[in-house]
Protein backbone atom coordinates (compact mmCIF):
# COMPACT_ATOMS: atom_id res chain seq x y z
CA UNK A 1 0.00 0.00 0.00
CA UNK A 2 1.37 3.35 -1.07
CA UNK A 3 1.29 5.46 2.57
CA UNK A 4 1.36 9.38 0.55
CA UNK A 5 -1.72 10.85 -0.87
CA UNK A 6 -0.44 11.04 -4.04
CA UNK A 7 -2.76 14.66 -4.71
CA UNK A 8 -0.13 15.94 -3.02
CA UNK A 9 2.49 15.26 -5.33
CA UNK A 10 0.77 17.64 -7.90
CA UNK A 11 1.29 20.61 -5.40
CA UNK A 12 5.15 20.82 -5.64
CA UNK A 13 5.16 23.66 -7.65
CA UNK A 14 2.82 25.76 -5.24
CA UNK A 15 4.31 24.90 -1.54
CA UNK A 16 8.12 25.52 -1.90
CA UNK A 17 7.67 29.44 -1.09
CA UNK A 18 5.33 27.64 1.98
CA UNK A 19 8.22 25.15 2.95
CA UNK A 20 10.62 28.19 3.44
CA UNK A 21 8.47 30.36 5.09
CA UNK A 22 7.59 27.60 7.31
CA UNK A 23 10.93 26.93 8.16
CA UNK A 24 12.01 30.52 8.66
CA UNK A 25 9.00 31.07 11.18
CA UNK A 26 8.78 27.78 13.06
CA UNK A 27 12.72 26.73 13.36
CA UNK A 28 12.55 29.08 16.56
CA UNK A 29 10.10 26.78 17.87
CA UNK A 30 11.54 23.56 16.80
CA UNK A 31 14.77 23.28 16.69
CA UNK A 32 15.24 24.02 20.61
CA UNK A 33 12.86 21.11 21.31
CA UNK A 34 14.34 18.65 18.82
CA UNK A 35 18.12 19.81 19.86
CA UNK A 36 17.36 19.16 23.29
CA UNK A 37 15.99 15.54 22.27
CA UNK A 38 19.04 14.81 20.40
CA UNK A 39 21.40 15.78 22.65
CA UNK A 40 19.64 13.82 25.87
CA UNK A 41 19.27 11.01 23.90
CA UNK A 42 22.32 10.90 22.64
CA UNK A 43 21.17 10.77 18.76
CA UNK A 44 23.40 9.54 16.23
CA UNK A 45 21.20 9.09 12.89
CA UNK A 46 18.21 10.42 11.56
CA UNK A 47 15.52 9.54 8.87
CA UNK A 48 13.42 12.95 7.65
CA UNK A 49 10.40 11.60 6.42
CA UNK A 50 8.84 14.10 3.43
CA UNK A 51 11.58 16.28 3.75
CA UNK A 52 9.73 18.86 1.07
CA UNK A 53 12.94 20.67 -0.48
CA UNK A 54 14.94 20.14 2.33
CA UNK A 55 15.13 23.36 4.12
CA UNK A 56 14.11 22.71 7.74
CA UNK A 57 16.34 19.55 7.86
CA UNK A 58 19.32 20.92 6.38
CA UNK A 59 19.20 23.78 8.60
CA UNK A 60 18.70 21.07 11.97
CA UNK A 61 21.56 19.89 10.42
CA UNK A 62 24.33 22.32 10.90
CA UNK A 63 23.89 22.03 14.94
CA UNK A 64 24.33 18.71 14.54
CA UNK A 65 27.73 17.89 12.00
CA UNK A 66 28.68 14.56 13.68
CA UNK A 67 24.81 13.13 13.17
CA UNK A 68 24.17 11.02 9.63
CA UNK A 69 21.06 12.39 8.42
CA UNK A 70 18.85 10.73 5.71
CA UNK A 71 16.09 12.58 4.02
CA UNK A 72 13.78 11.62 2.05
CA UNK A 73 10.11 12.63 -0.11
CA UNK A 74 8.27 11.25 -2.82
CA UNK A 75 8.34 14.35 -4.99
CA UNK A 76 11.25 14.21 -7.24
CA UNK A 77 10.72 17.75 -8.29
CA UNK A 78 11.21 18.95 -4.40
CA UNK A 79 14.49 16.19 -3.83
CA UNK A 80 16.05 17.86 -6.98
CA UNK A 81 15.47 21.41 -5.42
CA UNK A 82 16.82 20.08 -1.41
CA UNK A 83 20.15 18.66 -3.88
CA UNK A 84 20.40 21.81 -5.31
CA UNK A 85 19.91 24.16 -2.66
CA UNK A 86 21.60 22.24 0.45
CA UNK A 87 25.28 21.10 0.71
CA UNK A 88 25.35 19.84 4.12
CA UNK A 89 27.67 16.33 4.02
CA UNK A 90 26.13 15.06 7.05
CA UNK A 91 22.38 14.57 4.89
CA UNK A 92 21.73 12.53 2.10
CA UNK A 93 18.35 13.56 -0.21
CA UNK A 94 16.69 10.75 -2.09
CA UNK A 95 13.19 10.74 -3.48
CA UNK A 96 11.72 7.83 -2.19
CA UNK A 97 8.13 7.25 -0.33
CA UNK A 98 8.33 5.93 2.86
CA UNK A 99 6.00 2.50 3.15
CA UNK A 100 6.64 -0.81 3.60
CA UNK A 101 8.52 -1.57 0.88
CA UNK A 102 10.97 1.38 2.24
CA UNK A 103 14.73 -0.19 2.99
CA UNK A 104 14.50 -1.66 6.35
CA UNK A 105 18.04 0.14 7.47
CA UNK A 106 17.51 1.32 11.11
CA UNK A 107 17.81 4.83 13.15
CA UNK A 108 17.57 6.72 16.37
CA UNK A 109 15.30 9.09 15.41
CA UNK A 110 12.84 9.62 12.71
CA UNK A 111 11.26 12.74 11.72
CA UNK A 112 7.38 13.30 10.27
CA UNK A 113 7.09 17.42 9.58
CA UNK A 114 3.83 18.35 8.39
CA UNK A 115 3.68 14.78 6.69
CA UNK A 116 1.40 12.17 8.46
CA UNK A 117 -1.19 14.29 7.29
CA UNK A 118 -0.84 14.03 3.97
CA UNK A 119 -0.59 10.16 4.67
CA UNK A 120 -3.23 7.49 3.33
CA UNK A 121 -3.27 5.60 6.30
CA UNK A 122 -1.51 6.87 9.83
CA UNK A 123 -1.54 3.56 11.82
CA UNK A 124 0.75 1.80 8.91
CA UNK A 125 2.63 5.04 8.66
CA UNK A 126 3.76 4.77 12.69
CA UNK A 127 3.79 0.85 12.15
CA UNK A 128 6.21 1.31 9.96
CA UNK A 129 8.01 3.87 11.41
CA UNK A 130 8.86 1.83 14.58
CA UNK A 131 10.18 -0.67 12.42
CA UNK A 132 13.00 0.79 11.86
CA UNK A 133 14.08 2.92 15.06
CA UNK A 134 16.70 1.25 16.89
CA UNK A 135 16.10 0.28 20.65
CA UNK A 136 15.44 3.32 22.35
CA UNK A 137 15.10 5.12 19.16
CA UNK A 138 12.64 8.41 18.52
CA UNK A 139 9.88 8.75 16.73
CA UNK A 140 9.15 12.36 15.97
CA UNK A 141 5.13 13.64 14.61
CA UNK A 142 5.07 17.94 14.15
CA UNK A 143 1.41 18.47 12.58
CA UNK A 144 -0.78 21.36 13.05
CA UNK A 145 -4.86 21.20 14.62
CA UNK A 146 -7.43 23.01 12.40
CA UNK A 147 -10.31 23.52 13.04
CA UNK A 148 -13.21 25.10 11.69
CA UNK A 149 -13.70 28.50 13.30
CA UNK A 150 -17.04 30.27 14.53
CA UNK A 151 -16.55 33.73 15.73
CA UNK A 152 -16.63 37.21 14.69
CA UNK A 153 -13.74 37.58 12.69
CA UNK A 154 -15.52 37.01 9.44
CA UNK A 155 -12.27 37.27 7.49
CA UNK A 156 -9.67 34.90 9.63
CA UNK A 157 -12.61 32.52 9.84
CA UNK A 158 -13.21 32.14 5.91
CA UNK A 159 -9.25 31.62 5.76
CA UNK A 160 -9.60 29.13 8.26
CA UNK A 161 -12.82 27.58 7.12
CA UNK A 162 -11.74 27.32 3.55
CA UNK A 163 -8.45 25.86 4.35
CA UNK A 164 -10.10 23.09 5.55
CA UNK A 165 -11.74 22.58 2.56
CA UNK A 166 -8.95 22.61 0.75
CA UNK A 167 -7.38 19.47 3.19
CA UNK A 168 -10.61 17.52 2.69
CA UNK A 169 -10.44 18.09 -1.12
CA UNK A 170 -6.69 17.28 -1.86
CA UNK A 171 -7.65 14.35 0.16
CA UNK A 172 -5.19 15.30 3.66
CA UNK A 173 -6.07 15.34 7.30
CA UNK A 174 -6.56 18.62 8.83
CA UNK A 175 -6.92 17.05 12.16
CA UNK A 176 -4.70 14.33 12.30
CA UNK A 177 -2.92 15.39 15.57
CA UNK A 178 -6.14 13.76 17.48
CA UNK A 179 -5.68 10.45 15.54
CA UNK A 180 -1.80 10.24 16.03
CA UNK A 181 -1.10 9.71 19.47
CA UNK A 182 -4.33 7.11 19.72
CA UNK A 183 -2.25 4.88 16.71
CA UNK A 184 0.68 5.31 18.74
CA UNK A 185 -0.99 3.68 21.43
CA UNK A 186 -2.22 0.96 19.35
CA UNK A 187 1.08 0.10 18.37
CA UNK A 188 2.15 -0.25 21.45
CA UNK A 189 3.87 3.02 22.10
CA UNK A 190 2.66 4.10 25.77
CA UNK A 191 5.10 6.58 26.29
CA UNK A 192 3.82 9.90 24.29
CA UNK A 193 5.01 13.15 25.26
CA UNK A 194 2.50 15.66 23.25
CA UNK A 195 2.95 19.24 23.19
CA UNK A 196 0.52 21.89 21.79
CA UNK A 197 2.37 25.11 20.82
CA UNK A 198 -0.37 27.79 20.31
CA UNK A 199 0.54 30.13 17.28
CA UNK A 200 -0.24 33.63 17.32
CA UNK A 201 1.05 37.00 16.52
CA UNK A 202 2.37 37.08 20.18
CA UNK A 203 3.71 33.96 20.40
CA UNK A 204 5.96 33.76 16.98
CA UNK A 205 6.07 37.82 16.67
CA UNK A 206 3.24 39.63 14.05
CA UNK A 207 5.24 40.02 11.42
CA UNK A 208 6.16 35.87 11.34
CA UNK A 209 2.21 34.89 11.87
CA UNK A 210 1.12 37.31 9.06
CA UNK A 211 4.15 36.32 6.23
CA UNK A 212 2.92 32.22 6.85
CA UNK A 213 -1.03 33.53 6.26
CA UNK A 214 0.15 35.16 3.51
CA UNK A 215 2.22 32.28 2.09
CA UNK A 216 -0.59 30.13 2.89
CA UNK A 217 -3.61 32.50 1.09
CA UNK A 218 -0.76 32.56 -1.88
CA UNK A 219 -0.38 28.74 -2.03
CA UNK A 220 -4.12 27.54 -1.67
CA UNK A 221 -5.20 29.93 -3.92
CA UNK A 222 -2.68 28.29 -6.74
CA UNK A 223 -3.13 24.70 -5.66
CA UNK A 224 -7.26 25.45 -5.92
CA UNK A 225 -8.20 28.21 -7.16
CA UNK A 226 -11.85 27.06 -7.40
CA UNK A 227 -11.70 27.07 -3.48
CA UNK A 228 -9.51 29.84 -2.43
CA UNK A 229 -10.88 32.08 -5.56
CA UNK A 230 -8.45 35.62 -6.79
CA UNK A 231 -11.64 37.51 -4.11
CA UNK A 232 -11.01 35.34 -0.98
CA UNK A 233 -6.93 35.69 -1.53
CA UNK A 234 -6.63 39.45 -1.45
CA UNK A 235 -9.10 39.79 1.14
CA UNK A 236 -7.09 37.36 2.93
CA UNK A 237 -3.76 39.46 1.74
CA UNK A 238 -5.39 43.18 2.44
CA UNK A 239 -6.72 42.04 6.09
CA UNK A 240 -2.58 41.01 6.72
CA UNK A 241 -1.72 43.79 5.66
CA UNK A 242 -4.15 46.52 7.22
CA UNK A 243 -3.14 49.45 9.16
CA UNK A 244 0.93 48.35 7.96
CA UNK A 245 2.07 49.91 4.72
CA UNK A 246 5.52 50.60 5.93
CA UNK A 247 6.08 47.26 6.70
CA UNK A 248 4.95 45.48 3.84
CA UNK A 249 7.03 48.19 1.37
CA UNK A 250 10.15 47.19 3.45
CA UNK A 251 9.71 43.70 4.03
CA UNK A 252 7.09 42.45 1.50
CA UNK A 253 5.70 40.76 4.16
CA UNK A 254 3.00 41.92 7.12
CA UNK A 255 2.53 43.10 10.22
CA UNK A 256 -0.67 42.38 12.51
CA UNK A 257 -2.53 45.39 14.22
CA UNK A 258 -2.77 44.96 17.75
CA UNK A 259 -6.67 44.76 18.09
CA UNK A 260 -5.35 40.27 17.54
CA UNK A 261 -2.54 40.49 20.51
CA UNK A 262 -3.03 37.74 22.37
CA UNK A 263 -0.81 36.49 25.68
CA UNK A 264 1.36 33.73 25.08
CA UNK A 265 0.07 29.87 25.41
CA UNK A 266 2.34 26.76 25.85
CA UNK A 267 -0.07 23.84 26.89
CA UNK A 268 2.06 20.65 28.14
CA UNK A 269 -0.96 17.68 27.34
CA UNK A 270 -0.26 13.57 27.33
CA UNK A 271 -1.78 11.65 25.20
CA UNK A 272 -5.13 10.92 27.05
CA UNK A 273 -5.86 14.67 27.20
CA UNK A 274 -9.15 15.99 25.90
CA UNK A 275 -7.87 18.24 22.91
CA UNK A 276 -8.18 22.18 24.18
CA UNK A 277 -9.50 24.45 21.66
CA UNK A 278 -8.26 27.97 21.91
CA UNK A 279 -9.14 31.78 20.67
CA UNK A 280 -8.12 32.64 16.58
CA UNK A 281 -6.44 33.94 14.79
CA UNK A 282 -3.92 31.03 15.66
CA UNK A 283 -2.28 27.70 14.85
CA UNK A 284 -2.19 24.87 17.29
CA UNK A 285 1.27 23.14 16.15
CA UNK A 286 1.21 19.78 17.83
CA UNK A 287 4.76 17.69 18.61
CA UNK A 288 4.45 14.08 19.38
CA UNK A 289 7.74 12.39 20.71
CA UNK A 290 7.62 8.78 21.30
CA UNK A 291 11.16 7.79 23.46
Amino acid sequence: MNLLNKNILRQSDFVQDIYVTQTKVFSSIEYPYLLELITKNNIKSILDVGTGEGNFISGLAINLPDIEIVAVDGDKKLIHVAKEKNQQKNITFINQVFDKNFKNDSYDMILARFAVEHMTNIEQFISEAVKRLNRSGILVITEYYCEFVEEDNEIWKLFRNKEIELYYELGSKPRSPIIIPKEMKKNGLNDVDSVFIHLTPSTIGHDNFYKIIISYAIGYANMAPEIFTEEIKNKIIDYCIEDHPSSILSSLWSSDSQKYFYDPVLIDINAESAVKIVRDPSYMLWMNSIP
